[in-house]
């Protein structure tokens, strides 16, 4: 694991630009390569997730890939009072991995993928593919 964080607005770009298999595979191990995620929890229900339902009757699970990214979206989001307590959940990637595969993702909510940096250049990972992108990273 290295000390400095990837800069995942160029690995968004570039792995977007080209859909080349190495470009997103070196997306997915930086991503993979982070000590944790950073989610933001429910409004509504402060020890579960907040999960953004899409046109598509699919929903997706915002996720960040650091803390300042997170609260940045999430003030700027407007799903949270101004005075409101931090909504960023630090969860370990390994936590969370473990969390989705074990059914925590609730069918009902559909959730198709994770949403990563919706503040810039976001990008997506399906829940699908979770555990094969986590066994090559």
């Amino acid at each position: 694991m290295s000390d400095q964080i990837a800069d995942f607005d160029t690995l968004a770009r570039q792995a977007q630009a080209t859909q080349a298999a190495p470009e997103i595979s070196r997306l997915y191990e930086e991503l993979f390569s982070l000590e944790s995620w950073y989610l933001l929890h429910d409004p509504d229900a402060v020890q579960q997730p907040l999960i953004l339902e899409l046109e598509d009757s699919q929903s997706v699970l915002p996720a960040f890939t650091d803390g300042d990214r997170a609260e940045r979206w999430a003030e700027q989001s407007g799903f949270y009072a101004s005075n409101a307590k931090s909504p960023v959940m630090v969860v370990p990637v390994a936590q969370c991995v473990l969390w989705i595969q074990n059914g925590g993702l609730a069918e009902a909510d559909e959730v198709s993928s994770l949403c990563f940096n919706l503040d810039t250049e976001n990008f997506l990972l399906p829940v699908a593919s979770i555990q094969q992108i986590a066994i090559e990273s």
